[in-house]
């Protein structure tokens, strides 16, 4: 009898063992919940440069789980028992939350050593971050604005311009000097004056000369 249940034990554990992971390919966002018996996983999560993948495993009930993020190329290894580098890795929990922000293919796997769980399961791969081109863009707009406003302040206190110094008004010219008109020109120039004889001595005086230096007759 005891040899019966020995080896109904060891037929049950050789089954456990021989039974397969169960395996999901991450095409979008997971959100479901899941019964884990020995492994589940999530293979081919994208993340891209400047993105992120967060996860988040709850247990619901069951047995404890263990959760590892690992590198896609890593899935095959650990799942023949190989110890292999992962991201992240948390065992024997009932609740595991992580955020990975490098680019690259990964897995996400959960195990519980052929026990039974049922768990709570979200993956959301999130894009990279494009919110600070739409900042830039809002600043851009801010500056170009306010360069406006300062343009449009500036002319209003400016002086008004004179009517002449607006493009478009009366010109002005240098004054010009006053014309005259023209004097009509001047007569031949007058003979210079002869000597005149003194009308008592018959003295030649000198031209203009009234008084004779001779006689001092008065001419």
């Amino acid at each position: 009898m005891r040899s019966g249940w020995t080896l109904a034990l060891w037929l049950l554990f050789v089954s456990a063992s021989a039974l397969p992971a169960s395996a999901e390919l991450f095409t979008a966002d997971v959100h479901t919940t899941v019964t884990v018996y020995d492994t589940h996983y999530w293979s081919g999560i994208e993340v891209e440069d400047g993105g992120s993948v967060t996860y988040t495993v709850r247990l619901l009930s069951g047995d404890l789980v263990n959760v590892h993020l690992m590198d896609d190329a890593r899935v095959a290894p650990f799942l023949s028992g190989s110890v292999v580098p992962t991201v992240n890795s948390e065992e024997d929990t009932s609740s595991s939350s992580y955020t990975h922000s490098s680019a690259g293919r990964y897995a996400l796997m959960i195990d519980n050593g052929y026990g039974e769980s049922v768990c709570k399961v979200d993956i959301v791969v999130r894009s990279p971050d494009s919110s600070w081109v739409v900042w830039v863009f809002v600043a851009l707009v801010i500056v170009v604005i306010a360069a406006v406003a300062v343009v449009v302040v500036m002319q209003r206190r400016r002086p008004a311009a004179r009517p002449q110094d607006q493009p478009g008004g009366p010109q002005q010219y240098p004054a010009q000097p006053a014309q005259y008109p023209a004097q009509p020109p001047a007569g031949p120039p007058s003979a210079p004056a002869q000597p005149a004889q003194c009308r008592y001595c018959d003295f030649l005086m000198p031209a203009g000369t009234q008084i004779c230096p001779r006689c001092g007759g008065f001419n």
